[in-house]
C-alpha cells in the first residue's frame, strides 16, 4: 500500500489506522482483503518500510466519513481530510464511492522523514 511520506509517517506512529481508497463504479470488491497482510511503501517504485494487517473493509460515500475517522485517517478535522482528498485526486464528487480501510501496523523496517518525497528512509538495523 502506498502513502505519500507525511501519512505514512503516521501510520508508522500509529496516528493513522485508517485509509480510504476510491471505490470502482459497479461491485467490483476491494482489492484489499480483511486478514491480509500489505507492505507499506513511501511512493511507487520506492522500499517497504513496513508491513500492515486488513482489519476491515467498507465501502461508503465520501462525504459520510465521521469526524472520528477524520482523525483516524491523520487529520485534525473532516474539512482538512477532505481538502486532501481533493489534492490529492483532483477532483471532489460528493457522491464517490470509497473503501474505509482499517489495518494495524504489525512489522516496521524503517521510517520516512515527513518533509522529503520519501527518499529519506532510516533502516532500523542500520542500513543505508
Amino acid at each position: 500500500m502506498i502513502f505519500k511520506p507525511v501519512l505514512l509517517k503516521k501510520v508508522l506512529s500509529g496516528e493513522k489506522p485508517v485509509t480510504r481508497s476510491p471505490a470502482t463504479s459497479g461491485c467490483k470488491p476491494c482489492f484489499y482483503k480483511v486478514g491480509h497482510t500489505y507492505s507499506i511503501a513511501p511512493g511507487m517504485g520506492r522500499k517497504a518500510v513496513g508491513k500492515i494487517k486488513v482489519l476491515s473493509v467498507k465501502r461508503m460515500k465520501l462525504v459520510d466519513i465521521p469526524r472520528t475517522d477524520a482523525a483516524k485517517e491523520g487529520f485534525s478535522d473532516r474539512l482538512e481530510f477532505l481538502k486532501y482528498w481533493h489534492n490529492l485526486y483532483g477532483e471532489f464528487d460528493r457522491n464517490q464511492q470509497v473503501w474505509r480501510i482499517e489495518f494495524e501496523l504489525v512489522e516496521q523496517y524503517g521510517t520516512v522523514c515527513a518533509c522529503c518525497d520519501g527518499s529519506g528512509i532510516k533502516w532500523s538495523d542500520g542500513r543505508e
